[in-house]
């Protein structure tokens, strides 16, 4: 099995932490309101159970995210992780692998034209594609250089290459 290690933007980083720092001060503020007897009613204890939960599985999302978020490659399935969040493809299925260069974007087509994109910035997108060559000799690869009808600061076309093996 090939395993990639996806690498987040700086930013999706910062959100994490930020999403991990509240959901503890979250859970703090409502064990201080609980400890101190300033709860309600049903309602109160039903609302500080429900943030409970609710922060609880924010943490394990974030948390998992940031430390298990994978693409991999197995002898059925091109299996794409984020944390708990699982989605596999079987590798039979797949038809095209499309890298845009410019964007840092495969997109891979499977079955009756369904398709995700994802993000290979940082990862190799040809070792991407010769893992998933491997196990299926069908899938066509394109390469773009630029996105097609991009003009640049000139507002003249930009040129548009595609190369399909």
């Amino acid at each position: 099995m090939r395993k990639f290690k996806f690498k987040f933007k700086k930013y999706i980083y910062f959100v994490i932490a930020a999403a991990i720092i509240l959901s503890f001060a979250c859970v703090g503020l409502n064990l201080y309101r609980l400890i101190s007897g300033r709860v309600e009613g049903t309602n109160g204890y039903i609302g500080i159970g429900v943030t409970f939960v609710i922060c609880a599985f924010i943490l394990v999302l974030t948390v998992s995210m940031a430390f298990s978020s994978y693409y991999s490659v197995d002898d059925r399935y091109f299996t794409l992780s984020w944390g708990v969040l699982k989605n596999r493809i079987l590798i039979s299925d797949i038809t095209n692998a499309i890298y845009n260069a410019e964007l840092k974007k495969l997109t891979v087509v499977f079955s009756e034209g369904n398709f995700m994109v994802i993000s290979v910035d940082g990862i190799d997108p040809l070792d991407v594609v010769d893992a998933l060559r491997a196990k299926n000799k069908k899938i066509m690869f394109e390469y773009l250089s630029t996105d097609p009808g991009k003009k640049d600061k000139n507002g003249k076309e930009r040129i548009f290459s595609l190369i399909k093996f």
